[in-house]
């Protein structure tokens, strides 16, 4: 790819950690701008309608090198990979990373959600779906599980069709997706939430035996479900119906004429209902359902996804939003006193990843005089001391009047007396050349 750009095409050399970091940093900073969608010449224009931080960064041609070569496996290797069964083999090693840190760094609360997120996509894919109920209706599906109290990935894994592997008890599509995704929290008599499409008795006795309860809707063609639970125009609106078994608990709430509510918990054992009329089990859902709808609604405020036709590339997007909502939890937890919006987190975060790029490019003497005070500029904002290197970047002296000169014949010059330090033009100044052996002997 870099040599149909030319031999003098600078920007396809080498790619350093630096540079890698300050394009991560203006993708994230693209985010918060709201211009992930903008057009990349309007970004990097220099009429002063462009953002001068994308420009004091890096070029346009190498910012626009770098989002078209990204890959984030070896291409050598993918084909084999792929006739093994990993579908995901373009990005596989990097998600699975992803994932395994979010786990490693964070201990979610006693309540978790299971559902999928779409992530939005209209390029070819063999496992591209259509989502009816989501905003972008196509896309990669994501199933994700969530804290549902602050919303925090724990796990996820990308739905790439038929899921391949034993399956000796014959088990269904959604329990086996559940069961993939509380990995990590099983053992620890955590409650799981989902909704019907995961919701059934199979799921609710496998969580057993793996020391999680659960929560769900509980869809009305169900089986398992009673007729006398499921909904009828004679009912009375806020009625309740509730059934027991030994370790299942069902309930049946009217919300309208006609309509049924209906869930089952392996978590509650009793009939208890809210003062507002509702169970305490419909309460507890309500209140916990929105874990992964949350967070999918905190990555679209900042979203750095740009339009592609690269699959891989939109999950990258995908999780650079979940790093950033992952991050500030994080933060925030680990900092009583961090009180910064995930706003300010994305631009910090995004500043620092520029900034060790900036200084060194700071350093290049050939950029224009106006490029290099605006790249200072910046990297004085991040750093409270400059280098020695830093300090003499802000261009040759200013060309002033000349003191001795009259005011009407206006001559400017940038030379400065070493004695008063004021300017003055060069027939008024001698210059002098002097060797070491002779300073010294004076």
């Amino acid at each position: 790819m870099a040599a149909s750009y030319g031999e003098t095409a600078t920007f396809t050399r080498h790619l350093d950690e630096l540079e890698l970091k300050a394009f991560i940093g203006l993708v994230f900073l693209a985010g918060i701008f709201k211009s992930n969608h903008e057009d990349v010449d309007s970004l990097f224009a220099t009429d002063g309608t462009g953002r001068d931080i994308f420009r004091a960064t890096m070029t346009k041609e190498q910012y626009l090198f770098l989002l078209s070569a990204l890959r984030f496996d070896n291409i050598e290797t993918r084909e084999e990979r792929k006739r093994q069964g990993n579908k995901l083999a373009a990005i596989s090693e990097v998600f699975d990373s992803f994932i395994n840190n979010c786990n490693r760094n964070y201990c979610s609360s006693e309540y978790t959600t299971v559902d999928e997120m779409l992530v939005g996509f209209h390029g070819r894919c063999s496992f591209r779906v259509y989502l009816k109920g989501k905003p972008q209706k196509y896309g990669l599906k994501i199933m994700c599980l969530c804290d549902a109290k602050t919303h925090y990935l724990i796990n996820a894994f990308v739905y790439a069709g038929k899921i391949c592997g034993p399956n000796p008890q014959q088990l269904s599509v959604p329990t086996r997706s559940v069961l993939s995704l509380v990995l990590p929290i099983s053992e620890t008599n955590r409650n799981v939430k989902g909704d019907n499409w995961f919701t059934s008795v199979e799921l609710m006795d496998e969580l057993r035996k793996i020391g999680l309860t659960y929560v769900g809707t509980v869809r009305k063609n169900k089986k398992e479900i009673p007729p006398q639970f499921l909904p009828d125009k004679k009912r009375e609106v806020g009625s309740t119906k509730f059934g027991f078994t030994r370790d299942k608990t069902i309930v049946s709430f009217v919300p309208k004429k006609s309509k049924a509510v209906i869930l089952m918990s392996s978590m509650h054992h009793d009939s208890a209902i809210h003062s507002s009329g509702k169970p305490d089990m419909i309460m507890l859902y309500n209140a916990r359902k929105a874990g992964v709808d949350a967070l999918d609604q905190k990555c679209a405020l900042y979203r750095t996804g740009r339009r592609c036709r690269r699959w891989p590339l939109a999950i990258w997007y995908a999780m650079l939003d979940i790093l950033t909502v992952n991050g500030h939890i994080i933060l925030r937890a680990s900092d009583k006193d961090y009180k910064k919006s995930r706003h300010n987190f994305i631009m910090d975060l995004g500043m620092e990843l520029i900034l060790g790029h900036l200084k060194v490019r700071a350093t290049i003497s050939t950029l224009p005089r106006e490029l290099r005070q605006m790249i200072v500029r910046f990297a004085g904002i991040r750093a409270e001391v400059l280098s020695d290197a830093d300090t003499q970047l802000e261009g040759p002296p200013k060309r002033r009047r000349c003191c001795i000169c009259p005011r009407n014949s206006d001559k400017k010059h940038p030379t400065v007396c070493s004695v008063c330090h004021r300017t003055v033009f060069k027939s008024h100044s001698e210059q002098r050349v002097i060797c070491h052996d002779c300073k010294d002997r004076d």
